[in-house]
């Protein structure tokens, strides 16, 4: 009866530790079946994406992207279904119709060396993507005018030239 007392308390921490690092998690987790149904979300989720729990349960995250990638995740939840753990960035959507920047981690639920789920952790790196397109205007215009600036003008320069020199043509920079 002891040994038994200890594998349930066992278990339950376990399954509690489980639970918080699913709760907890900063970045939306999605568990899915074999199919690819959502069958629980965290909180961050239902934050990042803007639909409750219930909208998300028994939905495949396919209904949650951008068109243009729906095909390439397809092809990578077979992947994780063969019990390997992917990456991928793409764009979700929110349920007011604006696009999230996700960098996506898919892993398999391996039980006793099966594959009995995925779990989906999903990052909102919308603000960081937004700060490198500002950092890079900023690099190549000018901040007053907007206007193209003497780096990128340099960097036209010298890809006009090289095509130029690739397709002997002459060219002439006023």
């Amino acid at each position: 009866i002891t040994d038994r007392l200890v594998e349930e308390k066992k278990l339950e921490l376990s399954e509690n530790r489980y639970k918080s690092l699913f709760d907890n998690n900063l970045d939306s987790v999605f568990s899915l079946d074999l199919k690819g149904s959502i069958l629980s979300v965290n909180e961050m989720a239902i934050k990042t994406f803007g639909y409750s729990k219930e909208e998300f349960i028994h939905q495949n995250p396919r209904d949650f992207i951008i068109t243009e990638f729906k095909e390439e995740v397809s092809e990578l939840f077979k992947n994780v279904l063969s019990g390997e753990a992917r990456r991928i960035s793409i764009q979700g959507l929110h349920k007011d119709s604006s696009r999230v920047d996700l960098d996506v981690t898919v892993m398999p639920i391996i039980v006793k060396s099966q594959v009995t789920g995925v779990f989906c952790l999903a990052k909102d790196v919308t603000k960081e993507r937004e700060h490198v397109k500002t950092i890079e205007k900023l690099a190549y215009h000018d901040h007053l005018t907007g206007l193209p600036n003497r780096r990128n003008l340099m960097i036209l320069t010298d890809n006009y030239i090289q095509k130029a020199k690739k397709q002997d043509f002459m060219i002439g920079v006023l």
